[in-house]
């Protein structure tokens, strides 16, 4: 092993291999587990204390650190788009913030922990990142200008949490009061290697991790100094592990979701060993191992913190008293350089660059099972194809659904869409890549999912927003822009690497890939793009190409 790493543990339980380092000049600490997991995953996972109640400075914090660094003036998500994973993601707790990757190919994990050690150490925390992913004012650019607007990711993601869920996300209506400067602070306090714990869980012998951590090493060396080691008070990794797995949890637990979680077998070992490492700086993990189950911590923070928090929570200001506050802090003019910036900077075509940065690719190296997931004989095929024959007979082209906190357009069979809908299929999977993207940055981001029920119906959905009519008229808009939009090959292998993610993260569903899907060629997508584009807004200069349009209102 290499000389620049203090060995602090070692051991085999249950025939697999793990081992706890520390970096010497650095301080950064290490977790390492070898197993014969089918997938392979690493995180990094920094303390980080709540110091700004109810600000969520952590929170925004997580959300900007993605969106560029000193490497790579892309956003990390971006990234995403053309990598093989399972899971990737990023939450912010009380005491800690997390950023992990999960992928059956053990090389992509590999080749992502240099990329994503320069996002949360080297981030840019750029007044762009910073006003797209927590808030600012938009104005109505279609009206006369005046009508105004707080948008942001983390304020419209906070605005659809209850009020008890707000302790270290952050308050909505306290977010004006956040600066870029105050992000920048506490990145510098707390996103230090001396403070941060690097999880690897894969098949990889330890050799080869620690020759790839050393190619980020150099930069942390060159910018921290004076470390300062976090004297170890708690259990060893191996009496830790020696206490778990835990058992089943409590028939009472609140989320049945979690009741059956257990530790060894669970592809969130990375966020458990970080519990470990909280020992000592956290008041949780006692209660962890002595109650014996996953998420005790939920019930311990709803035990001893929900009345606490509630008296505390600061009495709701008033959207429009949220934009004067936030508006305050500039002239006019300051104001639109600062909103032009942040829009010039979203319209730039960062896909090459994506490409660039991520070669070789590995989504060129696999090859998928593709077959009909759902199982149907070819004679129920037949009789769904029919069925579907008639269809646009006696039935709507296409379909909105509204209701209290979500919405859907559908797009159903035409006479107008291509008979084999492969292209459909595909510009489907696209939108559901493009429409995060875009409500992101315009900063009005919600869950957005697609559905396609083999061989009619494409429905795009989003839930958790407070203006699902808005949001549907909001979708169709952005629908539209693809019409303009110029698909590449980049595009498609974008495609491709999401249906890797479809069909490994979600293996219990059903879906229906055939090789034609990978046929499809950027024109195809143009064509089907236009199509979709025509069944929301019909040329008007051909009244025989009408399609038909119903919508279902659904107050609940």
């Amino acid at each position: 092993m290499n000389n620049n790493y203090e060995l602090l543990e070692t051991f085999t339980k249950d025939k697999e291999t793990w081992s706890y380092l520390r970096h010497k000049k650095t301080g950064l600490e290490i977790a390492y587990h070898q197993c014969e997991a089918q997938e392979s995953g690493f995180s990094f996972t920094f303390r980080t204390p709540v110091e700004d109640q109810y600000l969520g400075t952590s929170h925004v914090l997580e959300h900007c650190v993605l969106m560029g660094s000193q490497k790579y003036d892309v956003s990390f998500l971006d990234l995403k788009d053309l990598a093989c994973f399972s899971n990737f993601n990023a939450e912010t707790g009380s005491y800690n913030t997390r950023y992990f990757f999960i992928s059956y190919f053990e090389e992509e994990c590999l080749k992502l922990i240099p990329i994503l050690a320069d996002y949360v150490f080297f981030p840019s925390l750029s007044e762009e990142a910073f006003m797209q992913e927590c808030m600012r004012v938009e104005f109505d650019e279609k009206g006369d200008g005046r009508k105004k607007e707080a948008v942001g990711v983390v304020y419209n993601e906070l605005k659809a949490c209850p009020d008890d869920e707000t302790f270290s996300g952050g308050t909505y209506y306290l977010l004006q009061k956040l600066t870029v400067q105050r992000i920048r602070e506490y990145h510098k306090k707390y996103y230090r290697p001396d403070n941060c714990l690097f999880v690897f869980n894969g098949r990889a012998d330890l050799d080869s991790v620690i020759q790839v951590i050393e190619k980020f090493i150099p930069d942390l060396e060159k910018k921290f100094n004076a470390i300062k080691i976090t004297p170890r008070t708690n259990l060893t990794v191996k009496e830790f592990l020696d206490k778990v797995p835990f058992e089943e949890a409590p028939a009472d637990l609140e989320n049945p979701d979690f009741a059956k979680w257990t530790f060894i077998k669970d592809d969130n070992i990375c966020g458990k060993i970080s519990e470990y490492w909280e020992d000592g700086f956290s008041p949780i993990m006692p209660f962890c191992l002595e109650e014996k189950y996953a998420y005790s911590t939920y019930c311990w923070w709803k035990k001893h913190f929900k009345d606490y928090e509630d008296e505390m929570i600061p009495a709701k200001i008033p959207v429009p008293e949220i934009i004067s506050e936030y508006l305050s802090q500039f002239t006019p003019q300051e104001y639109k350089q600062k909103l032009d910036a942040l829009h010039k900077r979203q319209e730039r075509d960062v896909r090459e660059e994506v490409r660039k940065i991520m070669e070789p690719l590995t989504v060129l190296q696999y090859d998928l099972e593709l077959v009909a997931k759902d199982k149907k004989t070819d004679s129920e095929l037949q009789e769904i194809e029919r069925r579907v024959n008639g269809h646009f007979k006696k039935n709507y082209d296409l379909i909105t659904n509204i209701d209290q906190t979500s919405c859907a357009i559908e797009f159903r069979p035409s006479k107008y869409l291509s008979r084999q809908f492969h292209a459909e299929y595909a510009l489907t999977l696209f939108l559901q890549m493009f429409l995060h993207k875009r409500l992101r940055q315009l900063g009005k981001l919600y869950d957005v999912g697609s559905v396609f029920a083999y061989p009619c119906a494409f429905k795009i959905f989003t839930v958790n927003t407070n203006y699902p009519q808005k949001t549907l008229k909001l979708i169709k808009e952005l629908i539209k822009e693809t019409q303009n939009y110029s698909f590449t090959q980049t595009d498609l292998l974008a495609i491709k690497s999401h249906i890797y993610f479809i069909i490994t993260a979600n293996t219990n569903s059903t879906y229906y890939f055939t090789e034609e899907i990978f046929a499809v060629t950027p024109e195809d997508l143009h064509q089907a793009a236009i199509r979709f584009s025509h069944m929301i807004e019909p040329p008007k200069q051909d009244e025989t190409y009408y399609y038909r349009v119903g919508e279902s209102i659904q107050r609940k």
